[in-house]
This record gives structure tokens, C-alpha cells and sequence, in this order.
């Protein structure tokens, strides 16, 4: 497939942490495509585990051992945590119980959004090379989240009038942590469908009068934003209404420390008691590797937490 692209731009991986071969699989891939198309950007689209939907004891050993790789072979690495999913198709959609069938549609729906200015004519994030320069601000603070409005039922199909304001909110988050808490080191606001230039501007000026999020001092640009005429799709079997105009937001945050924080605190509850570490050394691991992937997973969350200090 490679061989017959006449101009390679790079590759867009999708992949769970939490199961054995989503983690595992996955970054033998990523460390390969490193060593063959290091030229090429790689931007992962990763889906983190929650615990409102676990299906394996060892998932937190699988993405912590998983992030090491992301860390050092990643581009860019955009985070899906499946228990802000989860709680979305609760609280937005009125799904009592939520299957993967469901946090699937809705990922993909947001994937789409994300993705939208390389398929359709767009100015914003129109190349995977312009994605990872929009955001990222330095080599390591590579991880970054998505927020997307409006998320409306089916059988409610009234717009919301202020997408802007939503999708700046945690409510709206694909990732268990509150944009507005965090300093944003960069970031990319993904408007479709039909959207006036001065309606955005008079979004963001009422943001910044309220203070209702924050920007680095060293972050240039602050939030990029574009619009795509394409509206975004909803199929028959969609758990989402099809809307006019909806609005994804890329957020590279300080925010996104409190996903690491919660991700350390399960696996050490786990390997103080080296629990199942047994069924990795069998397979030919080295025990050595799970504190060394715990130091990186640390190291990464005092970055975003030192990167949103103020100076």
C-alpha cells in the first residue's frame, strides 16, 4: 500500500490501550514505522480504558507500558478515554448503558470532525504535517484531547445555539478532565457546516472576556480556528442527531495531567502488589520494564504540570 502512494504523507494509527494486542500490536507497529518512514508524521488516535467498562484486570499495566512508546515514536497522540465517552452517551444521549457499539459511533463521529479539512477543502488541519505543527509546541507535550458540540439525541433535534461555549466545556470532553482548569499550550477549534466568520468572533471575544479559558504566555498563536462548509454526517443507525453547524475542538492542555495521574494511581495499585506481573515475564518480559514505563508515565505528567506554571 505504501509503494503505491505517489506522495506519502504519513499515518493515522487507531488503537485501544487496554487490551493486549491494541497496546501491544500497536506499538510494535509504531516502533517500526519509525524505523522504516521516520520522515512520515504518525498521529494515534488512542483509546484510553476507564473503569465503568473495563474488561481486563491488567489494563492498566497495558497502557502504561503502551505509553512508552506513544511517548518516544508518536508525533502526536490524541487521547480517547473511553469513561468520558461512556459518560457522554449517558448524560447527552440518553443511553442508560452505554455498549462499544455506542462509544464507537461517537468517537468516529468526532475522528470525522478532527479530520475533516484533509477529505473536504478546509484551511484548518488540512495535512497530518499542519496538524502536529498547529499542535505541538515541543517534542515530549505531544498528547492532546478533543472536545465536540453540539451532542444531541435523536429524538431531540434542536440546535444549540452556542457550540463554541460547549465544546470549551468538560461536559463535552472526550477526555475525564476539565479543559477549562488546564492552560491551553495550543490548540485548533474545527468549526462545519453553517457557520458566519463573525459569529466566531464574537464567540471568542465573549471567551476572553470571561476568562473562560487560558493560554500560555509562551504559546503564540493561542487557538487556531477554521471553518468547513461540509457538514458533519449522521447515519440511519447513529445514536446522534444530524445538526447544521458543529464545532471539535483539539486541545494540547495542561488539563490532560489528570489522565496520567489517574492512569499512575491504578497501575502502582497494581505493582506494589506485583499483581499478574507473572503473565507479562512469561511472555519475555523484563519486571525492570514496568517501573521504567512508570517513570516515563510520571515524567510526562510533571511536564504538563511544569509547562502550566506560570512563569
Amino acid at each position: 500500500m505504501v509503494e503505491n502512494c505517489s506522495d506519502l504523507e504519513g499515518f493515522l494509527l487507531f488503537h485501544s490501550l487496554g487490551g493486549g494486542t491494541g497496546s501491544g500490536l500497536g506499538s510494535l507497529i509504531l516502533e517500526n514505522l519509525v524505523m522504516e518512514y521516520g520522515e512520515q508524521t504518525r498521529i494515534n488516535f488512542s483509546i484510553y480504558p476507564g473503569s465503568k467498562n473495563a474488561v481486563s484486570v491488567v489494563e492498566p499495566y497495558n497502557t502504561i507500558l503502551s505509553m512508552r512508546s506513544l511517548i518516544g515514536s508518536s508525533d502526536a497522540v490524541v487521547v480517547l478515554d473511553n469513561e468520558a465517552v461512556y459518560e457522554i452517551c449517558q448524560n447527552h444521549l440518553n443511553i442508560r448503558r452505554p455498549t462499544f457499539t455506542n462509544l464507537n459511533r461517537l468517537i468516529s463521529q468526532v475522528i470525522s470532525s478532527m479530520t475533516a479539512s484533509m477529505r473536504f477543502n478546509g484551511d484548518l488541519n488540512a495535512s497530518l504535517n499542519e496538524f502536529k505543527t498547529n499542535l505541538v509546541p515541543t517534542q515530549n507535550l505531544h498528547f492532546m484531547f478533543p472536545s465536540y458540540a453540539p451532542i444531541i439525541p435523536k429524538e431531540n433535534n434542536e440546535n444549540s445555539s452556542d457550540i463554541t461555549n460547549e465544546v470549551f466545556g468538560q461536559a463535552n470532553s472526550i477526555a475525564k478532565c476539565d479543559p477549562r482548569q488546564g492552560r491551553c499550550l495550543a490548540g485548533t477549534l474545527m468549526y462545519r457546516g453553517d457557520i458566519v466568520q463573525e459569529e466566531v468572533i464574537s464567540s471568542f471575544a465573549d471567551l476572553r472576556a470571561t476568562h473562560t479559558f487560558r493560554i500560555n504566555d509562551w504559546c503564540p498563536d493561542e487557538v487556531k480556528w477554521g471553518i468547513n462548509a461540509q457538514k458533519a454526517l449522521a447515519f440511519s443507525n447513529d445514536d446522534i442527531w444530524r445538526v447544521a453547524k458543529s464545532a471539535c475542538m483539539i486541545s494540547n492542555s495542561t488539563a490532560i495531567a489528570g489522565v496520567f495521574a489517574r492512569l499512575n494511581c491504578k497501575f502502582e495499585l497494581l505493582y506494589a502488589k506485583r499483581a499478574y506481573i507473572h503473565w507479562f515475564v512469561v511472555e519475555g518480559m523484563e519486571s525492570d520494564e514496568f517501573a521504567e514505563a512508570c517513570e516515563s508515565m510520571a515524567q510526562i505528567e510533571q511536564e504538563y504540570i511544569n509547562a502550566g506554571v506560570e512563569a
